[in-house]
């Protein structure tokens, strides 16, 4: 009697299906995404061109081996419409129990030896037992032994008629060239966030749950591009939070940021707002967040503010929430995409150092406070219209004196600055190329990084020719970016009227003779200060009177109090 309740128990527990297998695809109208793969496959069955070997491949639960078996029920159903199973005759029910004689699905992890495949190639010439087709679905076939895929190669290569080889994997770079000669070859795809949150939704509604769009979005993040992830977390997060997920439910149960606590932080970056900031900080600390999982999610904030800023957003759609992309909306409203764009290297290298500190969470405070303070253009001008002095006639070779006086950043350019004296149209840049780059870098702290690796090589009329130092050269492709060369001429025209075009070439060590960028003079300046420093300190009498009597005794002058050595 003990035993007999047990088993009652024991097997009533079994009867229950987790959601990944009950709400698996059972036909190709089910199916979620991949409609090149769906299309291809219903087309061969449609026009009888169905090939004997295929090759499923791509990311993990993208719907691979559920594919091959769709397939196999469509080639064995006894009554297929429109060339997708009816899922209801006797041949169906097998094959979706795993128990047709006619389909048999290896593992090819457990089952990768040659003999297991010598084992297959004597079974593939019996015929059917029922229906048309034998069909052999082997998973993870990339793990098959060289010896293994050998003893394949010619049944796959002339099979019988009856039978057809479909492999999955999601490791083709693994498989054999020779192998894969032989088999036609599909390509799955990660899903989109809004193709998966779609499908959890319906999985919801048919369970009888409650759910928030933007919880479900935040689990089909989370699953990036799987729906058998999605299914796994969405099962775990109904045993948490029963029949009502909400958005803290699932970043409490998943140990995410909070993404107001994000948007927050973001905000006081593009407002420079210290005090927000500060709370942000305050708040993060308190909450036990993982500091190198917020740089993380921070970071890809900043790509998608970055796309939201380039109205990426109207071209299609977005892996974002609506709600989102408004609040970022409103963010960047007040930024450039420079801004965004040094706000995200900046973040980048701040992660990458996370890594090995000591202390992270303190790391990523001061990494924030960083961001806070980063210098950026004005409000959401482009730099074409961003309010800059041009210098007159009689000051053409040095440093431009700007206008102390600022406009609002919606005011148009000042007609005291457009009506401005130019400088004289024939002058040669590079007089002035260092005070070009000191205000380009003012402006524009990127592109003023860049340029200053940089002096004028050659110039005419119509070009004004960059050299780029050989050692250097690593540069070239960030400087010939089509944005980067259109910015700097904008620049060019603002600050000297001058409208050439500019052109950018790597100059080898062996040419470049006297030519020096303003960052080789800098360096070249300081080592020069250094070495008048130390002539003058071996110069002085006291170093002249040390150096007699200790001689060989004195291997280095340290000055601790330069000022009170020149009194002396």
């Amino acid at each position: 009697m003990c035993y007999g309740v047990l088993g009652h128990l024991f097997w009533g527990n079994m009867a229950y299906q987790v959601i990944a297998r009950k709400f698996r695809p059972r036909s190709f109208d089910e199916f979620v995404g991949q409609a090149h793969v769906k299309q291809t496959l219903l087309n061969a069955m449609s026009s009888d061109r169905f090939p004997h070997a295929i090759l499923f491949t791509g990311p993990r639960g993208t719907g691979k081996t559920t594919t091959a078996r769709i397939v196999a029920k469509t080639l064995l159903c006894e009554n297929p419409q429109n060339n997708n199973p009816c899922n209801k005759c006797q041949s169906c029910l097998d094959v979706a129990e795993g128990r047709h004689l006619d389909v048999i699905e290896i593992d090819g992890a457990s089952n990768n030896g040659v003999d297991q495949i010598r084992e297959l190639r004597e079974t593939v010439g019996y015929m059917p037992s029922s229906g048309k087709y034998k069909v052999y679905i082997i998973d993870e076939v990339h793990m098959l032994s060289t010896s293994a895929f050998n003893a394949l190669l010619k049944t796959l290569e002339e099979p019988p008629e009856h039978v057809i080889f479909m492999f999955a994997t999601t490791e083709v770079q693994k498989i054999p060239a020779t192998i894969l000669s032989r088999c036609q070859r599909f390509d799955f795809r990660n899903h989109t966030l809004n193709d998966i949150a779609d499908h959890l939704k319906n999985i919801c509604k048919q369970e009888g749950i409650n759910s928030e769009d933007a919880a479900l979005f935040l689990i089909a993040k989370q699953a990036k591009g799987s729906i058998r992830d999605s299914l796994t977390l969405l099962e775990q997060i109904i045993s948490f939070s029963g029949k009502n997920i909400t958005l803290q439910a699932v970043m409490d149960i998943l140990g995410l940021t909070d993404r107001h606590l994000l948007l927050s932080t973001i905000k006081a970056i593009a407002n420079k707002d210290k005090s927000q900031m500060f709370e942000a900080t305050e708040s993060f600390k308190s909450s036990g967040y993982d500091p190198t999982l917020f740089a993380e999610e921070l970071l890809e904030l900043w790509r998608n503010a970055l796309m939201v800023k380039m109205d990426c957003h109207k071209q299609g759609p977005m892996d974002i929430g609506d709600n989102e992309i408004e609040e970022l909306q409103t963010i960047v409203s007040n930024m450039g995409e420079e801004d965004i764009h040094l706000l995200f290297d900046v973040t980048l290298s701040g992660l990458q150092r996370l890594g090995y500190s000591h202390d992270p969470m303190l790391a990523l405070e001061m990494l924030l406070f960083k961001l806070l303070s980063m210098p950026r253009l004005q409000q959401g001008l482009p730099i074409a219209t961003a309010p800059v002095a041009k210098p007159t006639a009689a000051r053409a070779t040095t440093v431009p004196q700007k206008k102390t006086a600022t406009r609002p950043p919606t005011q148009k350019v000042d007609d005291n600055i457009a009506s401005a004296p130019i400088p004289v149209p024939n002058e040669p840049v590079e007089k002035t190329w260092v005070q070009f780059v000191h205000l380009v870098k003012e402006a524009n702290g990127f592109l003023g990084a860049l340029l200053e690796h940089t002096f004028i090589h050659k110039e005419d009329d119509k070009v004004v020719q960059l050299g780029l130092p050989e050692k250097m050269s690593f540069l070239l492709d960030k400087l010939q970016e089509a944005k980067n060369i259109e910015r700097t001429q904008t620049f060019l025209k603002n600050f000297w009227n001058d409208s050439r075009t500019i052109e950018i070439e790597v100059i080898s060590t062996k040419q470049l003779g006297d030519n020096l960028s303003p960052k080789a003079q800098e360096e070249q300046a300081r080592k020069t200060k250094h070495q008048k420093e130390a002539e003058t300190i071996e110069a002085h009498p006291l170093v002249k009177a040390a150096e007699e009597a200790f001689g060989d005794q004195l291997t280095r002058v340290k000055v601790t109090n330069p000022t009170n050595m020149e009194n002396h």
